[in-house]
């Protein structure tokens, strides 16, 4: 009896490290959750103001569940661009402009500036938190081509159809090239275990705009 009382001691010592160390992904994603329901509702922007400090660019590697709600948390401005969703891999998230430390905890955000629905390469971003749910996490094992993305402003509703899929290095910026033709490109950390390292290489989704 003593062993089992000295074993079950010890779990909950376990547990608590585990959430202090960020490694309890479902405690952090309940209070990711109370933080979105505490963000003020933004109003669309298409035009970014000017003046406005927007950091652009691969954002997308994150150390732990921990750092991510704190990043959530830091006191910056945010443009609402949009939603993005794949309804086969229970994706659905706000795109805000720019890929801050703030923008990427909450959603997924442009990687480049001036990125318009609807026309030539709409490139966005977001965290693979290694648990096939969260934010881009489930295009690492789930997704299958031929899924549909969706983009809407909230007045306008783009449907692509996602045909290609590859993994790149960190440093490939060819991935960023724009392009004729409606496109889409999203972009997600490459995560390998032990999970929350630096994560050298990126998954690549591509689509085409069906309509």
């Amino acid at each position: 009896m003593r062993k089992i009382r000295i074993f079950a001691s010890l779990l909950v010592v376990l547990g608590v490290i585990l959430i202090t160390l960020g490694l309890h992904p479902q405690w952090y994603i309940g209070r990711l959750q109370t933080t979105f329901t505490q963000q003020p509702k933004l109003a669309i922007s298409n035009q970014v103001p000017a003046k406005a400090k927007v950091k652009y660019g691969d954002n997308t590697e994150v150390d732990s569940w921990w750092q991510l709600h704190q990043n959530a948390k830091l006191p910056e401005k945010l443009y609402l661009r949009g939603h993005v969703a794949i309804p086969a891999l229970q994706i659905n998230l706000p795109i805000y402009e720019g890929t801050s430390d703030r923008a990427l905890a909450l959603g997924a955000g442009t990687v480049v500036p001036n990125e318009s629905m609807g026309e030539r390469n709409f490139i966005i971003g977001a965290h693979n938190m290694a648990d096939n749910q969260t934010f881009f996490s489930p295009l690492q094992k789930r997704f299958k081509l031929g899924m549909i993305a969706t983009l809407t402003d909230h007045g306008h509703t783009y449907k692509y159809r996602l045909t290609a899929k590859k993994i790149v290095s960190q440093t490939d910026v060819s991935v960023l090239n724009d392009t004729a033709a409606a496109t889409i490109t999203l972009i997600t950390c490459y995560e390998v275990p032990p999970y929350y390292t630096h994560a050298t290489q990126r998954i690549i989704i591509t689509g085409e705009l069906i309509r």
